[in-house]
């Protein structure tokens, strides 16, 4: 924060002490004339102005046959023409610089003003040269000898030179043509100026971004405008730092306060639960949590602590909860509008085995919220004694893995009671009956093996491919003949997957139709699980692998041989 501060400040001090305009003097003379300005009352355009001695960096504008008026320009000083004497064609030029570092960044100030197409030339005298980087170690050290621009700002303070033939400056006047002006030669210039008039205010109109050259005793409204806007970011980034550090300090008070709490807490209720004369203890208890801040921490505790009691001190806890009347407290966050605080009561409630806002929580089973929803459910499976998992008969909304791997994890770190999940099987909603699907297997349901069978033949491709691997992982033999019978109508995935539940449950009655795979698939992968499945058989399946060896079909022979070496087996 303090450096972008000393960013700004920087800043603010370099703009408050820019130079006017791009030109560089000083007691070892000049080296560049250019310069961008609004006051164009004393300028004016040069024609064939006198060229100094040596390299000279300029910056060609553009070409015309016509006359352009120095206000086409845009402030840009100073401009002058270069014309050829086997033609009308004038070529406008910009600026004069004995480094080509300065005509660059002039350049990029040219080109900011909508002047795009402009170029740098590099000349020795009158002469464009190709040695610019030779000439430039030979001229870049050595300023300008004498003022080429004396009606410029950027020697205001130098003497004019007496005008030759060889500069002969072009005013651009807006006066009224006198009366000695023939009728033919005002309506020609007129067409003139109006012709550069109307292409200046097209380019203008088309031009890139404006640069806005600025005086300190006159500034523009720009200029005003970013002295206050720096001035406000400071101020801003001041209070930012001045919040931030209130705020931290805030935090670490409220950080001291919830562990000395914690500790207090802590040591209160162990002597509560196990003490025999516990009135004071519960007294203190009830002095200290008055504020809703000093509530939550004691709610917490009385949480954490309860996971790791049970019986006698576990009942205890929960009576002491009553008795503080927390329980309203988690009941109003149940009820509460903001879905986080809804979570934060759902889990109070569901440790505590509060069962008053059951209804409120079924109802956040259809929430769009994710979160809000999964711990619905969690808090659901925990109130509901007599049917943990009721609510999966109404559940419309996708009942994802995340939300599955968190109910199988609360059955087995509570030691939930297990229901029949073939109960499922028959739900509309397909991820329900995927989770029952994977509930049989996790707790090996072998009973359940006609719910499973009816699974196989269900329209969905993901509730067939996961009870075939069922079939497979709980040895379920009475699916073998429905497996069989859809293996020709199935895809390539459940082809392999039922090939390799066959192989988890050998079957000798199944020989002939793995051989028949072997024989007619030509994936490779699928004789290998067929060959695998036919070895697991015992002595028939190596008799039959053994006569398969005696095929002229080579693959058959490199991949039997692979399964019947024992030292890969």
């Amino acid at each position: 924060m303090i450096k972008h501060v000393n960013i700004y400040v920087t800043f603010l001090m370099l703009l408050l002490n820019a130079p006017l305009a791009y030109q560089q003097t000083g007691n070892q003379g000049v080296y560049y004339y250019f310069e961008i300005t609004n006051d164009l009352s004393s300028k004016s355009i040069q024609i064939n102005p006198r060229i100094p001695e040596g390299l000279n960096y300029r910056i060609q504008m553009s070409s015309s046959r016509d006359l352009v008026p120095l206000e086409y320009f845009k402030g840009i000083t100073p401009i002058y023409i270069v014309t050829n004497e086997r033609s009308s064609l004038k070529i406008y030029y910009a600026g004069m610089f004995r480094k080509i570092a300065d005509a660059r960044d002039a350049l990029e100030k040219v080109k900011e003003k909508g002047f795009n197409d402009s170029f740098i030339i590099c000349f020795l005298g009158d002469a464009v040269s190709s040695r610019a980087a030779e000439l430039e170690r030979e001229w870049g050290t050595k300023p300008f000898e004498r003022v080429f621009f004396s009606n410029t700002s950027s020697v205001l303070n130098k003497p004019r030179l007496p005008e030759t033939n060889a500069g002969v400056e072009i005013e651009i006047e807006t006066e009224v043509e006198t009366e000695t002006e023939t009728e033919a030669e005002t309506e020609a210039e007129t067409e003139t100026e109006t012709e550069a008039e109307t292409e200046a205010e097209a380019k203008t109109e088309t031009g890139g971004r404006r640069y806005l050259a600025f005086d300190l005793n006159n500034p523009s409204f720009f200029v005003k405008s970013l002295i206050i806007v720096v001035i406000i970011s400071i101020v801003f980034q001041f209070v930012s730092l001045v919040w931030i550090l209130i705020n931290r300090n805030k935090m670490r008070k409220v950080q001291r306060k919830t562990d000395k709490l914690m500790i207090q807490y802590q040591t209160l209720l162990v002597d509560y639960l196990f003490l025999e004369d516990n009135e004071d203890k519960f007294r203190e208890i009830k002095r200290i949590a008055t504020s809703e801040f000093n509530k939550k921490i004691l709610i917490d505790q009385m949480i954490d602590l309860s996971i790791n009691l049970s019986g006698e001190a576990k009942e205890k806890l929960r009576n002491l909860y009553f008795k503080l009347r927390l329980d309203q407290d988690s009941i109003a966050k149940a009820n509460s509008r903001k879905w986080h605080i809804k979570i934060k009561g759902f889990k109070e409630l569901a440790f505590m085995n509060i069962r008053d806002a059951n209804k409120k929580i079924e109802k956040a089973l259809k929430s769009k919220n994710d979160i809000l929803r999964m711990e619905a459910q969690l808090a659901l499976v925990r109130l509901n004694e007599d049917d943990p998992f009721k609510f999966l008969d109404n559940l419309k909304k996708p009942f994802t893995l995340w939300e599955q791997l968190n109910v199988h994890e609360l059955i087995t770190y509570h030691n939930l009671p297990i229901p029949d999940f073939s109960r499922w099987t028959n739900s509309p909603n397909k991820t329900v009956v995927i989770f029952a699907l994977r509930m049989i297997n996790v707790f090996k349901q072998t009973r359940s093996v006609q719910a499973v069978i009816d699974c196989l033949n269900h329209p969905n491709y993901e509730i067939r491919h996961t009870a075939i691997k069922v079939c497979g992982e709980i040895h379920l033999r009475e699916t073998l003949p429905h497996l069989k019978q859809m293996y020709k109508n199935e895809d390539y995935l459940n082809c392999l997957a039922i090939v390799q539940a066959m192989g988890k449950m050998p079957d000798e009655s199944m020989l002939g139709f793995l051989k028949l795979v072997i024989d007619k698939e030509e994936d490779v992968q699928l004789q290998i699980e067929a060959a695998l499945a036919i070895n697991k058989m015992g002595n028939v399946g190596m008799e039959a692998l053994e006569k398969l060896m005696e095929s002229e079909y080579k693959n058959y022979q490199i991949i039997i041989r692979h399964i019947l070496d024992k030292r890969i087996s």
